[in-house]
């Protein structure tokens, strides 16, 4: 099947809009999510949410453990992770 250019993007840019939906909804009673995305883990533990950078500069400084793993194209994290400082 092929696709018009219009068709294209507008698949493009569903896809986009759908990674950025937040993929873990608060988990049931008793239950936790196996992992959730780096910006989703940040806005649970932080009052002011970091940058997407500085984010991405702790995970290759180690300072989130335990270390977030990139699934595809995104960074997820363990539910209980922590900031370290060192």
């Amino acid at each position: 099947m092929m696709y018009s250019q219009e068709e294209r993007r507008r698949i493009a840019e569903l896809m986009l809009e759908l990674e950025r939906q937040p993929t873990a909804q608060r988990p049931a009673p008793g239950m936790q999510a196996r992992f959730i995305t780096l910006q989703e883990w940040a806005k649970l533990n932080f009052s002011k949410v970091p940058h997407d950078n500085t984010l991405l500069r702790w995970v290759s400084q180690g300072h989130i453990q335990p270390q977030p793993q990139k699934i595809g194209r995104i960074w997820r994290v363990k539910h209980d992770a922590v900031y370290k400082a060192n």
